[in-house]
């Protein structure tokens, strides 16, 4: 008899399906890049780990939903992370804004 469990976790691969425009040449969709600026912003929280999984995960989904043909403009993506961040912590979305004040 075996006692070993193994379990799986599926998801969308957005790197396959989104690219994103606004610099010289598109590139794919990176979630986990969002997921390290967001913990950047969150860091002051004790939960910034959890919360910045939650919220790329919540972005992430806006974000295909708005994607015209599969892409999506730089300044797109830190729109959707400002108005998330503004309304689930206020400091979090000041320090993302002081850091991407050109995008």
């Amino acid at each position: 008899m075996c006692d070993v469990v193994v379990t799986t976790l599926e998801g969308i691969d957005y790197r396959r399906s989104l690219v994103v425009t606004g610099s010289k040449k598109p590139t794919p969709y990176e979630r986990d890049r969002l997921f390290l600026s967001l913990y950047k912003s969150l860091q002051h929280r004790s939960t910034s780990l959890t919360d910045a999984g939650a919220l790329a995960d919540a972005i992430t989904a806006k974000l295909a939903v708005q994607a015209k043909s599969g892409a999506l403009q730089k300044s797109q993506i830190a729109r959707a992370v400002q108005v998330a961040l503004t309304r689930f912590d206020k400091l979090a979305a000041a320090h993302y804004a002081a850091l991407h004040k050109g995008t």
